[in-house]
């Protein structure tokens, strides 16, 4: 029993170190992002982007096809975890509520106002808004 307890407490202490992971490398490799154009051989911040990419891989990985973010799902974990790497995102909000994980790789640039359950649609489209 002992094991199991242990087992149990070292994987969520790693989930944990995981994620404060990705929130400071987020800030220390690309600090603060603002909307404009990041040519590839112009401007170091899409390598920064692509760096801080790899090193948040620790959050797709383990914990079944979700990855860690996958049971944050709809709770308020995932809407505070957002707000840390920069979104800005109103109360009562449940971002991911259907269970599918989306994948937000610009949260500086999302602005979710006033929140429903269909916070995801407004979040993919504001992060796929090229204009």
């Amino acid at each position: 029993m002992f094991i199991v307890i242990c087992f149990v407490v070292v994987l969520n202490l790693q989930a944990f170190l995981v994620i404060l992971w990705a929130i400071a490398t987020k800030w220390l490799v690309i600090g603060g992002r603002r909307e404009g154009r990041y040519e590839w051989d112009k401007s170091d911040y899409c390598q920064r982007w692509q760096l801080h990419l790899s090193l948040c891989r620790l959050l797709y990985k383990g914990f079944g096809a979700g990855g860690i973010l996958g049971y944050l799902n709809g709770s308020a974990y995932i809407v505070w975890f957002y707000r840390a790497l920069g979104a800005t995102i109103g109360k009562n909000c449940a971002l991911f509520a259907g269970g599918i994980s989306g994948l937000m790789t610009e949260p500086d640039l999302v602005e979710v106002s006033r929140c429903s359950t269909h916070a995801v649609e407004l979040c993919l489209y504001s992060c796929l808004d090229w204009r």
